[in-house]
């Protein structure tokens, strides 16, 4: 869908389905997982992140940038005037899903709850910054739709 675009970031809670959609954009864009840095903590994974964005965009390369850690990243962005990504996408699952998917896969419920309800903070505070507006901004309930969105636009 939005295979143009230099610079997607793609966010969302554990377990919400950013990894499945950014291996659709796999044969346009280079991935980065936020994940991957997190045992930096969290100040230094955003600095060695902004790192590795910068070094991808040198070479002229097109990115989705996707995990966890990219609320807080957007929000440095937004705080030191830095470069913002083209498009963010937001995946927002309801709790039953949440509920559902920690479950299914072990994982802590209340600890995805709580990081959910951080984004959520976070995300208000980005969208008060005028610049934000100028971000192609979408906030989904359907990992699904976006897949066969994605979908549609390649056939």
């Amino acid at each position: 869908m939005y295979e143009d675009k230099d610079c997607i970031l793609i966010l969302g809670c554990s377990l919400s389905g950013k990894t499945t959609l950014s291996r659709t954009y796999t044969s346009t864009h280079k991935i980065i997982h936020t994940d991957d840095y997190m045992n930096f903590g969290d100040y230094k994974s955003v600095m060695f992140l902004i790192a590795e964005i910068v070094k991808t965009e040198r070479k002229k390369g097109k990115i989705i940038i996707e995990g966890v850690q990219g609320y807080r990243l957007v929000r440095h962005w937004l705080r030191n005037n830095y470069k913002l990504p083209d498009v963010v996408i937001e995946l927002d699952i309801d709790n039953n899903t949440i509920k559902d998917r920690s479950i299914k896969l072990k994982r802590d419920y209340k600890g995805i709850m709580a990081q959910k309800i951080g984004n959520d903070k976070i995300m208000k505070e980005c969208k008060e910054f005028p610049i934000f507006n100028n971000v192609i901004y979408k906030k989904t309930d359907s990992l699904k739709k976006e897949l066969s969105a994605n979908h549609n636009q390649k056939s």
